[in-house]
């Protein structure tokens, strides 16, 4: 989505549930997709001002550390910085509520996964929380060739988001065409004279996880112990857009216990690409 185009509200419980009931009016179908509904955070990007701090929240440009932090590497190669989360920007959103409520969270991957040339899933990836009172200075690359993402801002939107449509958890209960016209929304109402959004290529914290090839293997859908934490797709900062390899979105995943004893050094990674 561009980085100009206005901010997606998102929609109502009972909105939500009156488009339910206009496709399945069976009450145990209602009672079951309503069932599913789990709190998400979508992230907008947005172009950044000359003034806008180094702290906020943002996707690509360089990562802000402490002093003597060492950048993540994968054997001799180091890791993309993919972006950060001030968490005190959305501390106050119900969504929010099993991320730590201020701090930072810093994403990094594995460069062959992110963009498209290898695919794999386990530690690939890095994710780090460095709490409120660090002092945090902007890093380069220890190498001169990383490469380095275009930057943009985030803004939030609270939404109730739904499995993708050909998830295990939806595609032999419910007729895939009827809950597809409800899926497809996101949760979100997409602004006035926008076609739509397209769910897999959507940035988010938490939520349900929507693959790009519609299967994830064991990581499919985290759900009862696995949490999706953050995906991110493909991104506009209203000059360039970025794209991961021939255009796909990341994935970085956490075990239930985890995310709530803190411990994102935990965290794995995968993409997928079209």
């Amino acid at each position: 989505m561009p980085a100009t185009t206005p901010l997606p509200t998102s929609l109502s419980r009972d909105e939500l549930e009156a488009m339910i009931r206009a496709e399945f009016p069976d009450r145990d179908h209602v009672d079951a997709l309503l069932a599913l509904l789990k709190p998400s955070l979508f992230l907008w990007p947005r172009a950044l001002a000359p003034s806008d701090s180094r702290l906020a929240s943002r996707l690509g440009g360089y990562p802000m550390a402490p002093a003597g932090w060492e950048w993540p590497c994968l054997g001799d190669e180091p890791m993309l910085f993919i972006g950060q989360i001030n968490c005190a920007e959305c501390a106050g959103l119900q969504a929010a509520s099993p991320l730590p409520r201020s701090g930072w969270l810093a994403f990094f991957a594995d460069p062959d996964i992110a963009t498209g040339c290898d695919g794999g899933f386990g530690q690939e990836g890095a994710v780090f929380h460095w709490p409120l009172g660090t002092e945090l200075a902007k890093v380069e690359p220890p190498e001169p060739d990383v490469e380095i993402m275009p930057e943009c801002g985030l803004a939030f939107t609270e939404a109730l988001d739904l499995p993708d449509t050909f998830s295990e958890r939806v595609k032999e209960r419910f007729d895939r065409e009827k809950y597809y016209r409800i899926a497809e929304h996101g949760g979100i109402r997409a602004p006035e004279g926008h076609r739509g959004l397209d769910t897999t290529r959507l940035n988010k914290l938490l939520g349900w996880l929507h693959p790009v090839q519609g299967r994830l293997d064991l990581y499919q859908e985290p759900g009862e112990h696995w949490h999706l934490l953050l995906q991110v797709g493909d991104y506009d900062n209203g000059s360039q857009q970025h794209f991961w390899g021939p255009g796909g979105s990341l994935y970085f995943v956490i075990e239930e216990k985890d995310l709530a004893a803190g411990r994102f050094d935990r965290v794995q990674f995968t993409a997928q690409h079209t």
